[in-house]
């Protein structure tokens, strides 16, 4: 779900951070050693060789340690790997430098939220949406003030979130627990909405949500899942008894 539209700006990033030396006031030294290790490196990013990628970058880093651009291909190989907290380290590091490179932060977020740190990862959402006021950064925002139980601001951005017809066009990716499924803005808002709802002991309002987000994306597999385990519960609950006249 967290990872979104980034891994198709990191795979441009891998390129472009080096290529963007050539323009750098910072030119790397024009050595035999450093041109070996830069094709090396486009090699490794060739073939998906990500260990053997980030050594190259390590050995420019040492051959040219002023190329700040260096560290950014760092960061993508990082996050492109999982190495999460590797990842929150070196954001942090970028962002003292430069506090307004929001897609920098995105990835400090995202790195954040994927290893559990929930409430350092709603502050850098929070940064984020601030500046972008991009829907995927409130939803991830209602997410996780969902798991902190701050559901007066949760509910606050889902509500927000539903009465934006931008929600309708764009897509987040959803756990069903074993697999991934793309599932509209809107109604994973609904979802989300539904499942405070039964938290609440709303069980009717709670299915009226996931009936309207399964109205938006019928094929919605947590909805559905929903539903069913409020008819479940209707079904095990026991009737009222009968009134003696």
């Amino acid at each position: 779900m967290v990872k979104y539209f980034l891994i198709t700006l990191i795979s441009f990033c891998f390129a472009s951070s080096l290529n963007a030396q050539t323009k750098s006031t910072i030119a790397p030294k024009d050595t035999a050693s450093y041109r070996l290790e830069r094709a090396v490196y486009f090699n490794a990013l060739r073939y998906s060789d990500l260990n053997v990628a980030k050594s190259a970058i390590f050995k420019m880093m040492a051959i040219n340690p002023l190329d700040k651009t260096l560290k950014d291909s760092l960061l993508f190989i990082y996050f492109n790997a999982g190495s999460f907290g590797q990842c929150i380290l070196l954001s942090r590091e970028l962002l003292a430098e430069n506090p307004s490179r929001n897609n920098i932060l995105e990835i400090k977020a995202i790195a954040e939220q994927n290893l559990g740190m929930v409430k350092e990862a709603l502050i850098s959402y929070e940064k984020l949406f601030s500046e972008s006021k991009n829907l995927f950064h409130q939803y991830q925002m209602a997410v996780l003030q969902y798991q902190l139980k701050r559901y007066g601001e949760c509910n606050q951005n889902i509500g927000d979130i539903i009465k934006d017809d931008k929600s309708l066009s764009e897509k987040v990716n959803i756990s069903t627990g074993q697999e991934n499924q793309k599932v509209i803005l809107k109604a994973a808002a609904y979802n989300i909405r539904g499942v405070m709802q039964l938290e609440g002991k709303r069980d009717e309002e709670a299915k009226a949500d996931f009936q309207e987000a399964l109205k938006i994306q019928p094929d919605f597999a947590l909805a559905q899942n929903n539903i069913q385990l409020i008819e479940k519960k209707v079904k095990q609950s026991p009737g009222k008894p009968a009134v003696k006249k």
